[in-house]
């Protein structure tokens, strides 16, 4: 289950990533 780890973890750093970008856009 190691992949499926390592996947789960790259999709939460890209969902943070395209918060952070939403909100510098916003402020």
């Amino acid at each position: 289950n190691w992949g499926y780890q390592v996947g789960h973890v790259a999709d939460i750093h890209v969902t943070a990533n395209s918060v952070l970008s939403f909100t510098s856009v916003v402020t």
